[in-house]
């Protein structure tokens, strides 16, 4: 009998600015036996002159976003940490794509965790036990998730933050580059942690907190 050659999945991502540009580097990290899929280029909605211009890449730019057509079959990987264009764009695509979990073959991922469609578990990240991670949600470089925390949809996590046990994080929160969540502290939806903040107490919802101790501004 003839072996029957399983044919793999195209995988865009959709964003080719920064983030997106780390992404295609960090897919190359999976061993070709692992991989299900074959990554076709970048998605990218933009007027003048393209994302790519002046930074090197194997890879183009090859339609928008908005009208290139996808497929059920086709993996996308939104490869953007501004978390209300997350949510834009999973929206518009949930029904047309399918939405790829990436998790780095350097990162620690313990036992009994969730994690939702369309995440992103960066290099030497750390999602310890008991975690649950909302969709499209972005861990970046070496970030450490503690036990039994919760992370709502469209959140961006920046390089180096680090939750506590017992954290709760909302929908669409972003927090910044090295900064600490202590246990058992809430971060509502959409609220801003800014870099190298120490959070110790909850931030309300639509609130932008710095410092150490962090604070309102």
């Amino acid at each position: 009998m003839e072996d029957i050659v399983q044919s793999k999945r195209n995988l865009y991502i959709i964003g080719a600015s920064h983030f997106g540009r780390e992404m295609e580097g960090w897919l190359d990290l999976v061993p070709e036996n692992e991989r299900d899929w074959e990554f076709k280029g970048f998605l990218h909605t933009y007027q003048g002159i393209t994302p790519l211009e002046k930074y090197p890449s194997d890879y183009s730019i090859l339609g928008n976003w908005e009208d290139y057509p996808l497929s059920k079959d086709d993996y996308c990987i939104i490869s953007v940490t501004n978390c209300d264009w997350k949510e834009k764009i999973y929206s518009h695509l949930k029904d047309k794509t399918t939405f790829f979990t990436y998790t780095a073959p350097s990162a620690i991922v313990g036992k009994y965790n969730i994690i939702e469609e369309g995440c992103i578990i960066c290099p030497n990240c750390v999602v310890t036990t008991n975690v649950y991670l909302g969709k499209c949600t972005t861990l970046n470089i070496g970030t450490q998730i503690g036990h039994d925390s919760t992370i709502g949809n469209f959140s961006s996590l920046m390089p180096g933050v680090d939750l506590g046990g017992h954290v709760i994080i909302g929908k669409k929160v972003f927090i910044g580059t090295k900064a600490t969540i202590i246990p058992k502290i809430e971060i509502e939806d959409n609220s801003i942690v800014g870099a190298g903040s120490v959070v110790i107490r909850k931030v309300k919802s639509k609130t932008t907190v710095f410092g150490n101790p962090a604070k309102v501004i």
